[in-house]
């Protein structure tokens, strides 16, 4: 699971650099028909022969009423929008600061060893028998965190928009702002 956003991103990166959207979307085609036929042939039916009904309004109704599965519903929406609100703006960052595409798809190492790092802490967290809502709190402390500081870093890139001054040894006047762009020092 760890190597996986960086397999998706830097080959994103790589289709989009060498074929544009259509090849993204020509990789994601491929990649889908492969795995269908892979398991086609390799995973067996696990179907059972006798299968027990249920209605489906009953289940329905067990299931809105069930409070655990709102809430893990719930961690999964905001933890999936922390991960793919970062790839869907991301690369408008790095045009507005000039910065070449290639290097987005980079990130994706880094995000990647970001997962890699939590997923061992968890897995040393969870031997020492951690209780299941301390795992979870620390995990929305720590995005709530990030969110934080990504907000900390954006507000002073609309600083530097505005009056030309960065802390961050990057000077750019972003064109929503002035209409005019000065590159990296």
């Amino acid at each position: 699971m760890a190597i996986s956003p960086a397999i998706g991103v830097l080959s994103g990166a790589l289709l989009t650099h060498y074929w544009g959207y259509q090849g993204v979307f020509g990789g994601l085609a491929l990649l889908a028909a492969l795995l269908l036929g892979y398991a086609d042939w390799q995973l067996p039916e696990t179907r059972p022969q006798q299968v027990a009904r249920s209605s489906f309004f009953g289940t329905l109704g067990k299931m809105t009423k069930d409070a655990d599965i709102w809430y893990s519903a719930l961690l999964v929406a905001l933890f999936n929008i922390c991960m793919f609100n970062y790839y869907q703006l991301a690369p408008f960052r790095f045009a507005a600061l000039e910065l070449p595409a290639q290097w987005f798809g980079y990130t994706g190492l880094v995000l990647a060893a970001g997962v890699g790092i939590g997923a061992a802490i968890n897995t040393f967290l969870i031997g020492r028998r951690w209780p299941l809502t301390a795992l979870l709190t620390l995990a929305c402390t720590l995005s709530l965190i990030g969110g934080v500081l990504a907000l900390l870093l954006e507000a002073d890139d609309v600083v530097c928009a505005a009056d030309d001054t960065c802390s961050n040894g990057v000077r750019y006047l972003n064109t929503q702002y002035s209409g005019t762009r000065t590159a990296p020092l």
